[in-house]
This record gives C-alpha cells, structure tokens and sequence, in this order.
C-alpha cells in the first residue's frame, strides 16, 4: 500500500468517525429538546428554556388558588390550570401597562415572566425550548418531546398535603407538583423493574414515564 492510499483511507475513516460522533451529538441534543404548547395562542415555557435568545419585560406573581380555597385545601390544582393562571395574569398586567411579550416562561417558585424574543425565531427554533432534568429525569412539561418515545408508567400527581396542612392558602408550586410527579414515577417504575429516562406532563393530574428513542 502506497503512502498516498493510506493517507486517504486515513482521511475517509477520519471523516466516518467525526460523522458519527456529530449525529451521535445531535441525537443527543434531540432528547433535550421539545416544542411547547399554546394557551389562547401564547407559547407557554414551563421548566424549560427557550432555544431563541430571550428578554424578560416583567415578571408576575401567582394568584391565591381558587380551587384549593373553596375545597379548604382538599383539591389542588392541576399543574396546567396554575399555568393557565399565569397567562391569564400576565396577558391582563401587559394590556393594563400597553407592554407587548411573545411567551410565558416558568421556571420554579411563584412567579412566571412575560417574555419578548431579541429577534424573530427561525421556523426551527419556533416553540422549541431545551427542557430541565428533576429528580434525574428529563421533564417535559406542557411540551412534547421532539423525538420519538414510548410510555413506560403513568402516575397521579396525588394528595398534596401543603394544601391540606394551610386549608388552601399555601398551594403547592407547579415546580413542587413537577417534582411530586418525578419522585412517584421513578419510584412506582423502580418497583415495578421499568427502565424510563423522562415524563411528560400535559393536562390534568397525572403524568407519564417514557423511553426516548
């Protein structure tokens, strides 16, 4: 084998490997990403971040939970209807002080920002956001995952007894919820010998353990 032949297979092979490695990059990165869901049109990022660069204008507190202090603490909101609080908050407080905003983002506590994009995202970029990870797991909440995946468990988010222990007036954080729904996943999927590396949380008061593919 001439040495020139050998420098070119070294090449090819060379090239063969960086193409692995960067698909084995992107597919990845693929599992961190998810495009988010719309309330009355207003992308809403919940324990994620957006992929666009981002300001924020102003931030919003949550509101007292109706639904805890008719119930004296008995029912909890679903992580989706305290979202929906939120927008609803914020969309109120940006045509009160005639600010615009392009998202809602939550991370954790109790407050959720209204938030303006630096510039127009790209038709990628559109609704996409890089999710956290809680409890070891990645959490897709009020989002989808942008790769494929497979439902392993499912758990309700249970009783929660901050509520039940003020009579409503402390009510659990979507961020306490997200965490409640981890913990009782991984919990209930250890017992049962499943093997999940992510939940997904849409509507309602329970959640579901996947397998990324």
């Amino acid at each position: 084998m001439n040495n020139q032949l050998f420098t070119t297979m070294k090449k090819v092979s060379f090239t063969i490997i960086m193409l692995l490695v960067c698909l084995s990059i992107k597919a990845q990165d693929s599992n961190n990403l998810a495009k988010v869901n719309r309330i009355n049109g207003i992308p809403v990022y919940v324990m994620c971040q957006p992929v666009a660069d981002y300001t924020v204008v102003f931030m919003k507190n949550t509101g007292a939970k109706l639904g805890a202090l008719a119930s004296e603490g008995t029912v909890n909101e679903g992580i989706s209807s305290k979202v929906a609080q939120f927008v609803t908050r914020i969309s109120r407080e940006a045509r009160k002080t005639n600010q615009e905003f392009d998202a809602v983002l939550y991370l954790e506590g109790k407050q959720a920002a209204a938030i303006k994009f630096k510039s127009p995202p790209t038709p990628e970029e559109k609704d996409l956001a890089k999710v956290n990870v809680v409890k070891g797991i990645r959490v897709y909440i009020m989002n989808e995952p942008v790769g494929e995946y497979e439902v392993i468990n499912d758990k309700s988010g249970g009783a929660k007894a901050g509520s039940y222990l003020t009579s409503g007036i402390v009510n659990r954080t979507i961020s306490g919820d997200v965490g409640q729904f981890a913990k009782r996943i991984k919990r209930s999927s250890k017992k049962n010998n499943q093997v999940i590396d992510a939940m997904i949380y849409n509507v309602g008061k329970r959640a579901v353990g996947i397998k990324l593919k």
